[in-house]
């Protein structure tokens, strides 16, 4: 029969601190009790945080220099598949916002970026799409807005919609007429001045 030691367990010596790694952050969530609101606030916390830390300088060169030769008219960069969401997101991020429909269609054909499965890129991507007014990606914007309460993705789109007053404004009232009743009240809080469903 084995006999607990209670001294040896008492008497151990201290375990050293835990490390983290150096260039890792751990955040840890407690029960937010049903509050998706505070959920979403710590979330926009981490990921502000999370770009405070800066790269080194020439992390992205390769994105950055593709990025600019694809806007000069160069074929879309191969290296994408291998690329993290960092370095994708880089890319679509340093495109210019004004692009000619036969880019984009580009962009759509070699990575088919309206069926994107990370947020994030397939985010970036349809910032890019509305600012051009780029019609084969509108069934995809509004699947994503449908689909997608997060704040941070939400507004922006449909805030750059209904600035659009000719093209985007009736594309946002139509999604929002729907997507509304599904979004958080701190969203809607912020999207109902735009006074989209006032017909």
């Amino acid at each position: 029969m084995a006999l607990f030691h209670w001294r040896k367990q008492v008497e151990r010596p201290p375990r050293p601190p835990a490390v983290v790694p150096p260039g890792m952050r751990i955040y840890a969530i407690g029960d937010v009790h049903g509050r998706y609101d505070l959920l979403l606030r710590l979330l926009d916390q981490i990921e502000a945080d999370d770009k405070s830390v800066r790269p080194p300088a020439d992390t992205f060169a390769e994105q950055d220099k593709d990025s600019a030769a694809f806007a000069q008219g160069a074929v879309a960069p191969g290296g994408w598949p291998g690329w993290t969401t960092d370095e994708r997101l880089r890319f679509l991020n340093r495109l210019p916002r004004k692009l000619p429909k036969a880019r984009l269609d580009a962009l759509q054909s070699a990575y088919n970026l309206n069926g994107a499965t990370n947020m994030e890129v397939r985010f970036a991507w349809l910032d890019l799409a509305v600012s051009n007014r780029y019609e084969p990606a509108v069934p995809s914007l509004e699947q994503f807005l449908l689909s997608n309460g997060r704040g941070k993705f939400v507004k922006p789109l449909i805030k750059a919609l209904a600035g659009d007053q000719t093209w985007g404004r009736p594309i946002a009232a139509r999604i929002y007429a729907k997507a509304r009743p599904l979004y958080h009240p701190t969203v809607t809080r912020d999207l109902d001045p735009l006074h989209l469903l006032d017909g």
